[in-house]
């Protein structure tokens, strides 16, 4: 053959190879490259000779191509690097490159010769092959490939080390002639080497065939193999070898992902299949759609806009971010694409022909679609390839479902298929929710017809419930019994399973399970067997689904698989009772939730304007029952003062004043005896001495009566103690300062109305305020008393309702009134609060005995 001749022999049994391989000067440019090569950068020939290998390798990748490439020439063997190319696709995939110096007749390194195995996938490679024998012999030394010298019947002449690697077999054994290839064949690919054999002899080579060799051992090793004859012979040739071991590993690897991914997305596309047939509510079978497709793509988001039809605009409905459904006005994430992007988009799919309805790919970095501002947003949330896939109903286009990709790359087909078949999925939700809508409107023309007749009946039975409940409050003085009445009632009128009743600790901002309802009976709250019984729990928690009504204080309806006012622990508890969802109603009084009843659901469904306001009704008599109890519980505490401020006033102005008469007489009678008879003198002293036991124990029983504080000291110490006390584990700083002699001035029932009065005054300052310092200050004149404590909180608005504030500020103004005192307040929103009392005192004399004779409440 001519050299020219062998030259294309050459380049066009490199083209024939499946994998890309290359030929490089000793500067490290591209002379050649292959089909395979070419076909996978999308070049030609000419462009790679003129672009060199820089503009398809990943940016990250260059500087470790640049550094083999420069230490190239020294090296003296083979090395493997691996790298990214850019594909004609527009991804990058992973290759290991091996390379190996070339060398020229005389031995001088004239450049490299390569080939790449694309990892991403799977392993294989072949690379450069020399047609002439000097060509073959460099690359038998090199070890790329397999090469060995075979004669057409059979044998091995010898064998590199690559090749030998391959099969476990020795130099030794081809030199002895232990190691033929016809023998190391299986026995199933004998016709085929029949055939091969036959191309061979009749046009001088054959085509790369795969097939088998068997070890040393026995095991078995997949091969791609191609042989050509040895110029100016009829029995010897060249035969190249390539290692399909990892090629055909990755190939099971990738056959088995796709046949699993293949039964994750019928598995996906027959769940939400299955939803739609038995899921009356859209939201619930759209979350579940986005929630398919995110997690088949392998992506982190999506989003769901729906057309307006008034406005033939579209709005974004639902959002799916790492994990969690967001609707409406809730929606907050950045990472949701603007409907303004999606308008450009649906518009160019509402064209009158219908023409450009197949989904939409976009590169975020360099669309059009996306103006300045949302490109920003969406790069800063890592966001680089945007999917969107029309949803369409009989050619009418109802809404966008959009994909984002945080990664730059192209979509599969079978990706995009199967975010179509979701998208006609939420498409059919929302066709089904539309007949439903239009079916509704025309059963609610039918419904009018009934709806007087009915109403009635909801209205007497409302009546009727609402009557037999305040009967029970007017009648039954247990509370507990009461409210068990009303949750019974409200469960059974709602068509519940299950119900029950938190309350409020009006003085700490906790709640507990006070009541439960089930299976006709009513169960405390710590005997309910509930996962929260018996617990104290802080209002501020934000997985329960109670807490969530006292904080919106209205009647508020969640679907279990949906609300996010309960974490996974409490939609795990409440889906293995079969619970689908709750309702839950406030007891309100002063426009604040003091407790809630929630209601439970095995099945959705819809309630009346006449149910929720005979609940909310019910609920209101609970609440009055409630405060009708701490009404007479405080009447009750009030009426029990006031007996022991009486029996108090009793014994001082009866016996203890009686004692005194008694003592002063006897003391008169003993001076007029003046000594003179020992044996009166005598009476007199057990007479007097009997009087003064009396009037002690007549002091001690008053002040047994007076508050704790009071009784082993005056008002100002009970003060100072009150404070200390308050003040010894809070955040708030309470200061106390006394000037004057108050105490002087006082009787002991003013000490005890002025000690409750402060102490209400600085317990409300402490929890409502906010406040980070208190001052109480107590000051004393010739005329009058002054108490002020005042605080650096948020203060309030004094024009609104005293009773809406609460009930502390009323005890205040009763107690100061109670005493002839002038209580005042002063405040506004944002400046703090200062209670100040103004109390005259009478010009009258108070002796010390007066005092300890007096007595306060407690």
């Amino acid at each position: 053959m001519s050299s020219h001749r062998d030259e294309e022999v050459y380049f066009s049994f490199l083209d024939s190879l499946p994998v890309p391989v290359w030929l490089a000067d000793e500067r490290g440019r591209c002379k050649f490259l292959n089909r395979v090569g070419l076909a996978f950068l999308g070049k030609t020939h000419g462009e790679i000779l003129a672009e060199g290998w820089e503009g398809f390798v990943h940016p990250e990748d260059i500087s470790c191509i640049a550094a083999h490439s420069a230490g190239l020439p020294e090296a003296a063997s083979r090395r493997q690097i691996e790298f990214r190319m850019h594909s004609v696709n527009g991804d990058y995939r992973w290759f290991l490159c091996t390379l190996a110096p070339a060398r020229d007749q005389s031995g001088r390194i004239s450049g490299c010769t390569g080939y790449s195995i694309d990892i991403s996938d799977f392993k294989s490679a072949a690379e450069s092959l020399y047609r002439s024998e000097t060509r073959y012999r460099q690359l038998f030394d090199s070890n790329l490939i397999g090469v060995m010298y075979t004669s057409v019947s059979g044998g091995i002449l010898n064998a590199n080390h690559k090749f030998l690697e391959m099969v476990g077999y020795s130099p030794e054994d081809v030199h002895v002639g232990r190691l033929r290839w016809i023998d190391i064949t299986p026995a199933e690919y004998k016709s085929q080497s029949e055939v091969i054999t036959r191309e061979l002899k009749a046009t001088g080579a054959f085509q790369p065939v795969e097939k088998e060799y068997i070890r040393k051992d026995g095991s078995r090793v997949p091969v791609l193999v191609t042989s050509a004859l040895l110029d100016g012979s009829t029995t010897e040739c060249v035969t190249f070898v390539v290692d399909l071991t990892e090629h055909k590993r990755a190939e099971l690897a990738m056959r088995q992902h796709a046949e699993s991914l293949a039964n994750g997305q019928i598995s996906a596309l027959n769940r939400t299949l299955a939803l739609l047939a038995t899921e009356p509510s859209l939201d619930t079978a759209l979350s579940h759609v986005l929630k398919a497709i995110t997690e088949q793509l392998s992506v982190t988001s999506s989003g769901l806009h729906l057309i307006d039809f008034d406005t033939k605009t579209p709005v974004l409905h639902m959002n799916y971010h790492d994990g969690q459904i967001t609707r409406g006005a809730d929606i907050g994430n950045t990472s949701a694409l603007h409907a303004r992007h999606v308008a450009v988009i649906t518009n160019r799919w509402q064209s009158p022909n219908g023409d450009g309805r197949a989904p939409v790919v976009l590169d975020v970095a360099t669309a059009d679609e996306l103006d300045d501002g949302g490109r920003k947003t969406l790069l800063a949330d890592k966001i680089y390839t945007l999917l969107l896939v029309p949803l369409m109903v009989h050619k009418k286009l109802v809404g966008t479902l959009s994909i984002r990709i945080k990664e730059r790359r192209s979509l599969r087909a079978a990706e995009i298929e199967l975010a179509q078949a979701l998208a006609q999925q939420a498409s059919l939700a929302v066709h089904l929710t539309h007949l439903a809508e239009r079916s509704r409107q025309v059963a609610v023309l039918e419904e009018r017809n009934l709806a007087a007749t009915g109403r009635a009946a909801e209205l007497a039975r409302a009546n009727q419930a609402l009557k037999q409940t305040l009967d029970i409050l007017a009648t039954e003085p247990d509370m507990d019994q009461v409210l068990g009445h009303v949750l019974t009632v409200v469960t059974q009128v709602l068509e519940g399973t299950v119900s029950t009743l938190w309350l409020r600790d009006r003085d700490a901002e906790t709640a507990k399970l006070h009541l439960v309802y089930r299976d006709g009976q009513l169960v405390s709250g710590p005997a309910s067997g509930h996962r929260l019984a018996g617990q104290t729990l802080d209002l501020s928690r934000q997985d329960l689904f109670a807490f969530a009504v006292f904080r919106r204080c209205r009647p508020v309806w969640h679907e279990v698989t949906t609300s996010e006012s309960l974490d996974e622990t409490a939609k795990t508890y409440l889906r293995d009772q079969g619970v689908k969802a709750l309702l839950g109603i406030p007891l309100i009084l002063a426009d604040k939730a003091i407790g809630a009843i929630v209601v439970r659901f095995t099945e959705l469904r819809q309630f009346g304007s006449v149910e929720l306001e005979m609940a909310q009704g019910l609920a209101q008599q609970a609440t009055l029952a409630l405060q009708l109890t701490r009404l007479a519980e405080q009447a009750r505490k009030a009426a029990i003062t006031e007996e022991r401020n009486r029996m108090a006033r009793e014994i001082h102005d009866t016996l203890a004043q009686g004692f005194t008469g008694i003592l002063i007489q006897l003391q008169a009678a003993r001076q007029v005896l003046n000594g003179s008879n020992s044996d009166a003198a005598r009476h007199l002293e057990s007479a007097m001495a009997l009087a003064r036991v009396g009037l002690t124990e007549a002091r001690r029983s008053v002040q047994g009566l007076r508050p704790q504080l009071l009784r082993d000291g005056n008002i100002t110490t009970a003060l100072e103690q009150l404070v200390r006390h308050l003040g010894s584990d809070s955040v708030v700083r309470i200061n106390f300062l006394s000037n004057g002699d108050a105490q002087r001035l006082m009787s002991p029932d003013i000490e005890s109305n002025l000690l409750r009065i402060s102490q209400e005054a600085i317990t409300n300052a402490m929890k409502h305020s906010g406040a980070s310092q208190i001052n109480v200050r107590l000051s004393g004149g010739p005329e009058a008393v002054q108490l002020a404590v005042e605080d650096n909180g948020a203060g309030f608005d004094p024009h609104v309702s005293t009773l809406s504030r609460g009930f502390g500020l009323i005890s205040m103004q009763e107690r100061a009134d109670r005493i002839g005192g002038d209580l005042t307040i002063l405040t506004n929103p944002g400046a703090g609060t200062k209670i100040h009392l103004l109390l005259p005192i009478p010009r009258t004399t108070t002796t010390e005995e007066d005092r300890s004779l007096g007595a306060g409440d407690s």
